[in-house]
């Protein structure tokens, strides 16, 4: 069995986490040794940005606002004697205030601690689930995979299985996690540079809508912000609804076939312009199209066909699984 150093990391459970991996079965030495070495590295990477980026982002919240309280409290004291002790005292005092607020608040735009506070606090919290989501096998790893050789052949997922997937997971996360701390850089001094330069794209899949408000949906100008309509997705999940309950009554009589088939093309036939504006819009604003969509399929969620409907519904909208609260925020 791999032995690990345990380490007290902020990740909750982190050394849990480590046990397990070394206990899995199914998987040998070599693999155990990569996974643990990789996550080790990234949690640690993850956690300690996290934990500066804690500190500031508070610390320089509060500060700001009890400063901001205590200076025009400190003014409103009556001290026009220039003989007084206290003149002076005071005067230090509202004199340190304002100079400490200004330092904080250009540090705080030098470096971007509230941006980056909520960057990386949405990333820890995926890293972490990613790894447990792996461990239980539930989930995207709890889906059989008729391409994988493995699973087709064992018909059932396995840690071994899904292992290359889970690496290409952390990977992925990691990556975009880099970039868009990268990003957050040079956003911002592009719009230094030049006002008229529209905002490089990024992909803002799982981030903080604090960090969104922020960042990037405050510097794009009022004209680029896309429009959508609500009544064309419901109108586009309604067609979705009776297609997969046309399916489902196709109890493939021949005689029947026929008529099933055809009005399932006419169906099909409908949501193509549908389909077209949806993703037009999903590209432009995942995260606001991502509420729009969960909250209009609520009133699916009852009945037999819900997981045939949502299977198809993310199909159709380039979704790996359905949107959830959890994944949202």
């Amino acid at each position: 069995m791999t032995k690990c150093k345990k380490r007290n990391y902020s990740i909750p459970d982190f050394n849990k986490i480590i046990e397990y991996i070394t206990e899995i079965d199914d998987i040998d030495e070599y693999e155990k040794n990569i996974i643990i070495t990789r996550f080790t590295r990234i949690s640690k990477y993850v956690t300690r940005n996290y934990k500066i980026l804690f500190f500031c982002y508070h610390f320089s919240k509060l500060f700001l606002i009890i400063s901001g309280i205590l200076t025009p409290a400190l003014l409103s004291f009556n001290t026009g004697n220039l003989n007084s002790p206290y003149y002076y005292l005071l005067f230090s005092v509202i004199w340190v205030l304002q100079l400490s607020i200004s330092i904080i608040t250009s540090f705080t735009s030098f470096y971007k601690w509230d941006k980056k506070y909520f960057l990386f606090m949405a990333y820890k919290n995926k890293i972490d689930q990613e790894v447990w989501l792996y461990l239980e096998l539930s989930s995207k790893y709890g889906i059989l995979n008729k391409k994988n050789k493995l699973e087709k052949r064992g018909k059932k997922v396995t840690h071994k299985s899904k292992l290359p997937f889970f690496l290409n997971r952390i990977e992925y996360l990691f990556k975009k996690l880099k970039e868009l701390d990268y990003e957050i850089e040079i956003n911002d001094n592009d719009n230094d540079t030049d006002k008229d330069k529209t905002e490089t794209k990024v992909d803002i899949d799982g981030i903080s809508p604090s960090f969104l408000q922020s960042n990037l949906l405050t510097t794009t100008p009022p004209t680029q912000t896309p429009t959508f309509d609500v009544n064309k997705l419901n109108t586009f999940l309604k067609i979705s609804n009776n297609i997969i309950t046309l399916r489902n009554n196709n109890t493939g009589d021949i005689s029947n076939a026929s008529e099933f088939s055809d009005k399932i093309k006419i169906e099909m036939t409908k949501i193509t312009d549908f389909k077209k504006e949806l993703l037009s819009y999903k590209k432009k604003d995942n995260y606001n199209f991502d509420l729009y969509l969960l909250n209009s399929c609520s009133k699916y969620n009852s009945g037999n066909n819900y997981d045939k409907f949502t299977k198809f519904i993310c199909e159709q909208l380039d979704y790996e699984t359905m949107p959830t609260p959890t994944k949202i925020l």
